[in-house]
């Protein structure tokens, strides 16, 4: 994954005329430090693997912690002895070498994938890859993910095949801003000394660096704390690890090629650093704090080895890191890197499994594709004698290169949006004009509900819970900077027609569809008011799935939600939580459903005692891993595949116990319930109808919540008829 420059060897003994003998571009070839690669192969091993199985190494992640370090310490060595031989950096020629060694091989395999996903993907799920392509040939893909992960319908969706391209949007970040760095601490220390000093500025450019190492490990630690999937995945909370990197190597050219440590200290601290690095990837999980301070563990580690390794000295685990398989792997890292994670993205959806085989098979294509691109591509790349012509060329071909990418993937786009229109129209024809079809079918009269073909695999169509005709936002309405209103009027102008309402998290917005549904039916009033992980009342509410949300939006939304209930008085509230997930902190520790019962006690007592009728919606099955779009998507002839036993998918949540509790004390409170209309007597299945039921791995989608919209009419009539409207 790292820069795969050739890694240097510690030099013998010092010779200063053999130092400044040439200039950093005709330098002779050095050999390469084994347990560089060594470290590279650790690294790599350990991120695929925990891409194939996170249940066995769940810390492997860390291999990019220690790739930044690695970075950080070989572009910082080369651009020292740079500094060193010429006193200054050729910025031209440093991009050329970077574009050169790393992008052909990316922009190789963002290509390939394209292709694979035209061929075996279906075309209703191009859209999000085809934006994650783009991002990740423009490296900003970390970026990408960023604005994704605040995205709540993003949140639960299957990853992309381009994912991974983040931390190599990082590792372009830093090439692209660290020699201009470098050349402004050197700057800045012969202007103080105000001399014609051709110093490199060792001095300067550790002080430098390790204000930055000191700036971004606070950072990291902050906004790992306050928002932890942003400070995975940003530039300037990753810096630090490459300037632990950088510092080694200052430290190593600060000795003059002198020996650093001596041979047993050396030899302890190598041990030590590969022990941090490896018990990281066994111990860390996903609830690990990284890139906060336990990120140290296999930094520290890295830079250990490396420091290890600048005496020149036989260390005690040589013999293993040296074997040829280890050297093999560590040359071939940065291919591997980059074939693995689309392949066991995309493999399954050609091959129609996922399954151990596929896995094997995964990890067996990922080296022979490694090993191929290693030696036809990064090789071929670094000779080619037409890219090395001019400093010019190779940056010339590269943004070429990267444009005719970017020009494939928008069409792409092109595509998928006329696709997708179709796919729209077909379904909501579908289920306007068919009775047995989405949650129709599971009707007595209509036979066989799983029987009916899939009119389309699941897409963004499927999601699209706001844009219902005869609804609109209310802009008047604004809660944290966000807008959670709309209303749609059915009542063709009638001063008596119901006015219902919808209230709560992303588990009542998925419900929008139905509900306007069910008001195009019988000519109500309809408004909703939802946050995606937010809850409808005032209440403390623990930290959610959504970083900040909790803490920043949900504690203003609940009593804006109360304040507009009271004042408008509306005939029916249904209030749609996921309890599973939204859970209330009141500081006491008590079980979530006492706490569920002291929340919603005085808000639904005070709602139904000025007449509104109160309606718990049961949560939907989700989350079971067969139900979501993946598994439908990618099993498409074997629909049945993706189905679970129904009494394993559905339990009460806290709410729902909480609303059943108080339904004996609070008149003018009932709980519904729509399960009946998802799954049969026995099973829950991810198709019904010919529908997708599911558009991610929790939320109905849009035209399957439409096909509800009759049966959630008939729940709300029913109540209403039990406890009259004022």
């Amino acid at each position: 994954m790292t820069d795969s420059v050739e890694v240097p060897a510690p030099v013998r003994a010092p010779d200063a005329a053999a130092t400044r003998a040439g200039s950093a571009g005709t330098r002779a070839p050095t050999p390469a430090r084994r347990d560089v690669q060594a470290m590279r192969a650790l690294a790599v091993g350990g991120v695929v693997l925990n891409h194939l199985w996170p249940g066995w190494l769940t810390g492997g992640y860390v291999g990019v912690d220690v790739f930044f370090v690695i970075s950080g310490y070989l572009i910082s060595l080369h651009l020292l002895r740079e500094l060193a031989d010429t006193g200054r950096i050729g910025l031209v020629a440093f991009y050329s070498r970077r574009a050169r060694r790393l992008l052909p091989a990316a922009l190789l395999v963002v290509v390939v994938s394209l292709v694979a996903m035209v061929l075996f993907v279906p075309s209703t799920v191009w859209d999000r890859n085809v934006g994650e392509a783009i991002a990740s040939t423009l490296y900003v893909e970390n970026f990408q993910l960023v604005r994704l992960a605040v995205d709540y319908q993003a949140h639960d969706e299957a990853a992309s095949a381009f994912q991974h391209y983040w931390s190599l949007s990082v590792e372009e970040q830093f090439y692209l801003v660290w020699p201009a760095l470098f050349l402004g601490f050197v700057a800045l220390r012969r202007w103080r000394r105000r001399g014609n000093d051709r110093s490199h500025g060792l001095a300067a450019v550790g002080a430098g660096v390790g204000v930055i190492v000191l700036a971004s490990g606070v950072a990291a630690v902050v906004q790992t704390a306050a928002s932890p999937t942003a400070a995975y995945f940003l530039t300037w909370t990753r810096a630090w690890e490459f300037g632990i990197g950088a510092l080694v190597a200052v430290l190593a050219r600060s000795r003059g090629g002198r020996p650093v440590l001596s041979t047993s200290s050396a030899g302890a601290l190598a041990v030590g650093g590969w022990l941090l690095m490896a018990g990281a990837m066994v111990v860390f999980d996903g609830r690990t704090a990284v890139p906060g301070a336990p990120a140290l563990v296999p930094v520290l580690g890295a830079a250990a080895v490396l420091v290890a390794g600048e005496s020149r000295l036989r260390a005690p685990l040589d013999p293993i890191t040296s074997v040829r398989p280890v050297q093999f792997l560590g040359d071939i890292s940065y291919s591997v890197y980059l074939w693995h994670w689309p392949l066991l993205v995309l493999l399954p959806y050609a091959v129609g499994s996922h399954g151990l085989a596929a896995r094997l098979a995964v990890l067996a294509l990922t080296l022979l594709l490694a090993w191929l691109t290693r030696r036809y591509v990064e090789q071929a790349a670094q000779r080619s004698g037409f890219l090395k012509a001019g400093r010019l060329r190779s940056l010339a071909s590269t943004a070429v290169a990267m444009a005719v990418v970017v020009g494939l993937a928008s069409g792409v786009s092109v595509e998928s949006a006329r696709r997708a229109d179709a796919v729209r129209a077909d379904l909501i024809s579908a289920v306007t004009h068919g009775v047995c079809v989405g949650a129709g079918a599971l009707e007595r009269e209509c036979g066989d509900p799983y029987q009916r073909p899939l009119i389309a695999p699941v897409s963004d169509v499927d999601k699209d819970f706001h844009n219902v005709a005869g609804c609109r936002d209310d802009a008047s309405m604004v809660v944290a900077g966000w807008k959670p209103r709309t209303d749609c009027d059915f009542s063709g102008g009638d001063a008596k027609a119901l006015h219902v309402w919808l209230v709560g998290d992303s588990h009542a917005q998925h419900l929008v569809p139905a509900l306007a549904e069910a008001g195009r039916r019988h000519h109500w009033k309809v408004t909703s008011l939802a946050i995606g992980g937010c809850l409808p009342i005032p209440t403390k509410q623990a930290p959610g799935a959504i970083e900040g949300r909790s803490e920043d939006v949900c504690p203003h939304f609940g009593p804006a939600v109360d304040t507009a209930v009271t004042r408008e008085r509306p005939d029916v509230v249904i209030v749609s939580v996921s309890s599973k997930r939204e859970h209330i902190d009141d500081g006491t520790g008590r079980p979530q459903v006492q706490q569920y019962v002291d929340a919603l006690s005085p808000v639904v007592t005070a709602w139904t005692r000025q007449g509104s009728v109160v309606l718990a919606m049961t949560d939907n099955p989700g989350r079971t891993g067969v139900l979501d779009s993946t598994c439908t998507n990618q099993n498409l002839d074997h629909l049945e595949t993706c189905s679970v036993a129904r009494s394993s998918v559905v339990r009460l949540g806290a709410f729902e116990r909480a609303t059943d509790t108080l339904a004996g004390r609070v008149r003018g409170l009932a709980r519904i319930d729509l399960t009946d209309h998802v799954c049969d007597a026995r099973t829950c299945r991810s198709v019904v109808g010919g529908v997708n039921v599911l558009h991610d791995t929790n939320h109905y989608s849009a035209v399957y919540s439409r096909s509800l919209g009759r049966f959630l009419a008939q729940d709300v009539l029913s109540a209403v008829t039990d406890h009259p409207v004022r």
